[in-house]
């Protein structure tokens, strides 16, 4: 009998495996197929990376200079090129820069190491919560998605951080409820790797990971805060502690890391306090329940040492008492000598509970406790990507809470109360999404009631049907329900915010196509599963070529007019905003060719000034803005390798700091020897008071006109030389 089902296992077992073989072949494949597209879309391409990825390509480029040229300041100055954007995304491109050159399209060909990323990541939810078919057709199924592969053009983060969720979500699943040490562990590590590639990454992982939780006995939140109120005095110190880090942080930023900067004051200050004491509230529950669990001492006696040991923070205030006389060199010791303390008491205090852990540390019942897994990976993840968000978190908070939601209505922007607010991200889902695949998606719907409405009106005349809902209850969910969180929460997020872009929200795409490809192959009958897939491929790959490279003769969109707006059926081009290009442009906006004249002509007039100090740089001024913005001229300028400085203002940076280097443009317009200046943008036309005060006879009488270049889109880049 043995014999005979190990002989029957054994084929079962090869032939799965093949099976994932075969999957993995065609992911691969898959990837080949829009690696070459978008190569070939790139070399047909001569768009410059305009808006925020400009920024993103600038700060790549001072990160691979500063790794193949390290100074004594090493850390310091890499903290200096960027500290409001997480950095993996940017740093991860210095290898390729090493192998083939400073280039955009080197830049923006990294995309395929997150699309692999994306492709696994998707196939393995895929085939977690339903099948290996609906994980396949579902990885196939996003990369057709337009704006997915129109993101993967480009050198925004959002395509990263949708790689990267993805990957947090699959390792979240796997981890079974916390009950598996390893996948505990890498989900952490995909979790800080994850935050170091968005700082908007909580909001896509917050409802999934609280679900999981949830459903792992591990979110009790009524317990939870009866412990904290019933342990109130325990609660306070913690509160106390918190409140003492947090003042140290914005003491640390304000005072002497980036003294002057108006980001650290007001609405910042009470943000880093409150952020650090739910921070040192959730450590102290997390801690002190993965203590009692293998101590099994009373937890309250537990959550009163372990708060006890947080008193070593307190020391802080110490250091923020007297900012004034305090030095440089005190403040930061003060967090290494604080750790210390802090570890001595709380092994003094916890030592009977640490002991009992390490007696207990090999017994499968504690080892692999979920509260002792949720541990671990909330602590790799938080030793992954603490190193750049506790240095940041003045820049960052802003960021990621303050400009995205509170930023005050302008020209563009959604009011919150109105049912344009809610329905945005609806019908960005439908005009620069998804379109032609969720109409395909309607079709499948109604061929589906077609073919079984009878069926259906049969069920709701019986009986049967007063049962459905508890049936649908007590159905055998699982964790299927994080896909719904995965894209609730962000949606509910994202709605709140004044400034809207589908793309901001393109993270929650892949829990969109993995339940897509599950409707669609829940067809009865094989030739149905067949044909459906076989119409969705096609129409994806058709729609993808038109909308990579454009097919002359098609109309450019098929629209209707709803209720709620136009809705785009066919379309060779997203209908509203986006922020990356869809068809090749070849365009020339002759950005080098400015600087580079902006050099020959200094050099004309200066001859040997280089060679007599090698580090000085021509001084530029730029009150630009758009496409044509200050990133796109630095980042031309370390391309090719001009002894040029960028010094920007652009028409909403007024109010910048004046003593950054980035925003220098007010404080030495005396200075400069060029001024380069935006002419015909008309997209914030009320954002004119930089050009205003260029303008100014005292300021404009110091410079002349020199040339004039013409740029695409009818603007024209003038450029004036200081007399």
């Amino acid at each position: 009998m043995g014999k005979t089902k190990n002989n029957k296992a054994t084929p079962y077992f090869i032939r799965t495996k093949r099976f994932f073989k075969v999957d993995y072949i065609i992911l691969l494949i898959v990837t080949a197929i829009h690696g070459v597209n978008n190569y070939v879309w790139l070399t047909k391409d001569k768009m410059i990376q305009g808006w925020d990825a400009a920024q993103y390509l600038t700060y790549s480029y001072q990160y691979h200079l500063l790794f193949t040229d390290p100074t004594r300041n090493f850390f310091i100055d890499f903290f200096l090129i960027n500290r409001q954007r997480p950095p993996l995304r940017l740093i991860i491109t210095s290898p390729f820069y090493g192998i083939f050159g400073l280039s955009v399209d080197v830049a923006v060909m990294t995309n395929v190491i997150f699309m692999i990323i994306l492709l696994f990541s998707v196939y393995g939810i895929g085939k977690y919560l339903f099948s290996r078919e609906v994980g396949l057709f579902a990885a196939i199924l996003v990369s057709l998605f337009p704006i997915i592969h129109g993101l993967s053009r480009s050198f925004l983060v959002d395509f990263p951080s949708a790689a990267m969720i993805a990957l947090s979500i699959y390792l979240l699943l796997k981890t079974e409820y916390f009950t598996n040490r390893k996948y505990s562990i890498l989900f952490g590590l995909s979790m800080g790797l994850g935050l170091l590639t968005r700082d908007a990454y909580p909001v896509f992982m917050l409802g999934p990971l609280l679900y999981i939780m949830y459903k792992s006995s591990l979110l009790k939140i009524l317990w939870l805060l009866k412990t904290i109120i019933k342990n109130w005095y325990s609660t306070i110190i913690v509160a106390i502690s918190g409140a003492a880090f947090g003042y140290y942080l914005n003491f640390l930023f304000s005072k002497v890391l980036w003294p002057g900067d108006p980001r650290t004051e007001g609405m910042i200050e009470i943000l880093i306090i409150i952020a650090s004491i739910i921070m040192f509230i959730v450590i102290w529950l997390i801690w002190s329940l993965v203590l009692n669990v293998y101590s099994r001492n009373e937890l309250k006696s537990v959550l009163l040492k372990s708060s006890i040991s947080f008193l070593a923070f307190i020391i802080l205030i110490a250091v923020t008492v007297i900012p004034a006389g305090t030095e440089s060199r005190t403040a930061f010791s003060m967090v290494p000598i604080s750790l210390v303390i802090f570890g001595i008491l709380n092994f003094i205090i916890l030592k009977s509970e640490y002991q009992e852990w390490w007696n207990r540390r090999k017994n499968p019942e504690f080892s692999n406790h979920p509260w002792l897994n949720f541990f671990r990976a909330i602590f790799t993840g938080t030793l992954v990507s603490a190193w750049w968000y506790i240095p940041s978190a003045n820049r960052v908070f802003p960021n990621m809470f303050l400009n995205p939601t509170y930023v005050k209505p302008a020209e563009g922007h959604v009011n919150l109360y109105s049912w344009e607010s809610v329905s945005y991200y609806f019908m960005g889902l439908l005009n620069q999404q998804l379109y032609l695949f969720f109409f395909v998606l309607i079709i499948c719907i109604l061929i589906v009631v077609m073919r079984y409405g009878r069926s259906a009106i049969k069920l709701i005349r019986t009986e049967k049907f007063l049962k459905w809902p508890k049936i649908l209850v007590s159905a055998d969910w699982k964790n299927k329900l994080t896909l719904m969180f995965w894209v609730v929460v962000p949606y509910i997020f994202f709605s709140m915010s004044h400034t809207k872009n589908s793309r901001y929200i393109a993270p929650y795409l892949p829990a969109i196509a993995i339940g897509m490809a599950a409707a669609l192959l829940s067809f009865p009958k094989r030739w149905q599963k067949i044909t459906a897939v076989i119409i969705v491929l096609l129409m994806g790959g058709f729609q993808m070529i038109t909308y990579s490279y454009g097919v002359p003769g098609l109309p450019d969109e098929v629209v209707v007019n709803t209720p709620a707006g136009e809705l785009l059926l066919f379309g060779q081009m997203p209908l509203g905003r986006f922020q990356y290009d869809v068809h090749p442009n070849d365009e020339d906006w002759r950005i080098d060719e400015i600087l580079i004249f902006i050099y020959q002509d200094y050099y004309s007039i200066h001859p040997g000034r280089f060679d007599e100090d090698e580090e000085f740089k021509i001084q530029v001024g730029t009150i630009t803005d758009g496409k044509a913005n200050a990133y796109v001229f630095r980042y031309t300028v370390i391309e090719e390798d001009l002894p040029i400085n960028i010094q920007s203002a652009a028409f909403y940076e007024t109010d910048a700091w004046e003593n950054s280097s980035q925003h220098s443009f007010y404080k030495n317009i005396k200075e400069l020897d060029y001024v380069i200046e935006l002419h015909n943008f008309t997209m914030r036309p009320h954002h004119n008071e930089t050009a205003q005060f260029f303008h100014e006879e005292e300021n404009f009488n110091l410079y002349e006109k020199i040339k004039q270049f013409d740029i695409p889109e009818d603007q024209m880049l003038v450029v004036y030389r200081r007399v």
